[in-house]
This record gives C-alpha cells, structure tokens and sequence, in this order.
C-alpha cells in the first residue's frame, strides 16, 4: 500500500506540521520539489534559514530556470518516485511538495498521486513569486482547513491516514474532500 500524495500550501499554513502528524500513525517520506534548488544554494553558503520574501523569490526563480534548462527538479522528483516504487525508499506514504498548479498536474498524472491542499484562514499571503502566490489554482483532492489547534489538526492527520490513507472509503465523486480542523 505504497501511496504519492502532493502537497502544498502557503507559507506557516501547517503542512510540514500535518506531515509530522501523518508520520505518528504511517512510515512516511517528504520531499519538496525545491529541495535540490535550497541544496545547490546551500553548497554556495546560502542558508535555508530564515526564509525570506526574497528568499523564496531566489527559490522560484532558480526553479524555473533549472525547469527550462533541463526539467531538472521534475527529473530530481521523478527519481525519488522511482526510488520510493523500488522500495529504495522503505515507507508507505511519499508526501512531495510543489507549489505550482501545472507542475501538480503533471506529477499527479506522471505518478498517480493524490492532491493536498492545507490551509490556514489567517495566514499571510506571500506574494513575491508565482509559486507562493497561485497555491490555491488548483483543484485539491483533499483540503486541511488549519483552523483550530494543534491537537486538532493531529486529529485531523489521524483520520486522514485512518480513512482516506489506510481506508480510502471515501468515494470518488465527492472530491474535493474538507477536513476542518476545528471541527475535531
């Protein structure tokens, strides 16, 4: 029951959080399809910490030149993939990060995966890049509304490996599905 699921949310919304949460009840990998860009650039002593608007600009705009030279963050992706099907990889769950709405699409039909879109009401908005900026341009097959307390979105994360992970009772037609954390 090897599962690829894409996440995504804005900045501080809680999806490194509700993965955390997933690893309490599920073996559980997470990559971001940034993490090669935040490796090149720490090799050249630029820190991950803190993370800026300018910051993340520099992220975005590494990405998409390294995209249009070579594809080479979705050809870093796809080998995680592999390694994750091979069992190179020794969990039941692959969360992988992307942000924009097209490179989605493409790993969920590449993939087969799910979506998961997690959001927070009150959070702030980063609008210094297309990639933090189109966040919600996508139709999610899951939303985690993060709008309660910690405890809450641990219960959420429990249900969601409990009945849509383990179980997958949910029917197709009802997507997207919202968890609402303070319903919990």
């Amino acid at each position: 029951m090897k599962k690829i699921y894409i996440t995504n949310g804005s900045a501080a919304n809680g999806k490194d959080t509700f993965a955390k949460n997933i690893s309490q009840f599920i073996t559980v990998c997470k990559y971001s399809s940034i993490d090669l860009v935040k490796d090149m650039l720490e090799y050249i002593n630029i820190p991950r910490e803190p993370k800026t608007e300018k910051k993340r600009l520099l992220y975005s705009d590494m990405k998409d030149r390294l995209t249009k030279y070579d594809d080479i963050p979705f050809k870093d992706i796809s080998s995680i993939v592999k390694d994750f099907k091979n069992n190179l990889i020794e969990t039941e769950v692959l969360l992988i990060d992307i942000r924009e709405p097209e490179e989605i699409a493409r790993a969920v039909e590449t993939f087969g995966a799910e979506t998961i879109l997690v959001r927070k009401p009150d959070a702030k908005k980063i609008e210094s890049n297309h990639a933090d900026r189109d966040v919600e341009n996508y139709e999610y097959d899951y939303i985690i509304e993060n709008d309660g307390t910690l405890e809450q979105l641990e219960k959420v994360a429990e249900y969601f490996v409990r009945e849509v992970i383990c179980w997958t009772h949910i029917p197709e037609e009802k997507k997207p599905i919202v968890l609402t954390c303070s319903k919990y």
